[in-house]
């Protein structure tokens, strides 16, 4: 005979109530006698793991500064933590130049990779402006500055990366190493369409290619050189490109006052740049 666990005792004081039976099939282990406290269990959770998820290990990364010096647009979107963009402006130097002035002369040894972060400056083969490299090849064999350049704009500003400390410190930082590696693909890549373009085009080809590259986005330009240095560069002669100036004003294509050039019609220039003649 089964006894009633809500009998009165045989003293007269009602029995205690005794746990309930687990289930057939269910362990101890899923129903413990003594459960550990709600708030005890979620602290031992959290210590095997954490609720915030770790974060990735780019999470630290930033892009480069854009000023003073052009990170951004020297290097493309590299993504360095911040020592390391604090080591690259350590170790670079910034200089101001005035206008005129030559911030780096043909001839002269070529210790460190050279860029241009403000102003303009004139190259022999035409000005070129902010941000953009002036000579990233050159210290890398230990050689010379193979051309000059002087300040066309009033003042320039032109970082300077030493050779003896980028090269150590590249060696641990490829991201950097790759982004440069890129930056002198797209000079070589330059060089072979300005000879491509020497070799194709006749002189008014040459010279509408160069105006369209010398404009950019503006329609006029004003001439920062002489005309002879300007006719040198293009492989013709000063009279050739007076001539030719003077035959795409008379066709309405430029409009030509001294040193100053304006930009008609873009779309024969670049016609003519493309060595064909427009519809």
């Amino acid at each position: 005979m089964t006894s009633d666990p809500t009998a009165p005792a045989a003293d007269g004081a009602p029995a205690a109530p005794t746990a309930p039976t687990a289930p057939r099939g269910e362990s101890d282990a899923v129903h413990p006698a003594n459960p550990v406290p709600l708030a005890d269990a979620i602290d031992a959770i959290d210590a095997i793991a954490p609720a915030t998820p770790s974060l990735p290990t780019s999470a630290g990364l930033i892009p480069g500064p854009s000023q003073p010096i052009p990170w951004r647009a020297l290097l493309g979107d590299v993504l360095l933590d911040v020592d390391s963009w604090a080591d690259l402006s350590s170790m670079t130097r910034l200089h101001r130049y005035r206008h005129g002035e030559m911030p780096v002369r043909r001839g002269e040894p070529a210790a460190a990779m050279l860029a241009l972060c403000e102003g303009r400056v004139s190259l022999l083969k035409g000005s070129v402006a902010a941000p953009c490299w002036l000579d990233l090849h050159s210290a890398w064999f230990d050689g010379r500055h193979e051309e000059g350049a002087s300040v066309a704009s009033p003042t320039a500003l032109v970082m300077a990366w030493p050779m003896a400390v980028a090269v150590p410190w590249l060696r641990g930082h490829p991201l950097v190493l790759e982004a440069l590696i890129r930056a002198v693909a797209v000079q070589l890549r330059g060089a072979h369409g300005e000879i491509h373009a020497l070799t194709t085009q006749d002189a008014t080809g040459r010279i509408a290619a160069w105006l369209l590259s010398q404009a950019g986005a503006a329609h006029e330009i004003r001439l920062s050189e002489r005309k002879r240095d300007v006719a040198a560069r293009l492989s013709i002669s000063p009279e050739t490109l007076s001539r030719t100036l003077r035959q795409l004003a008379d066709r309405g294509v430029l409009a030509v006052q001294g040193y100053r050039i304006g930009l008609l019609d873009r779309v024969e220039l670049l016609a003519l740049a493309r060595c064909r003649q427009p519809v």
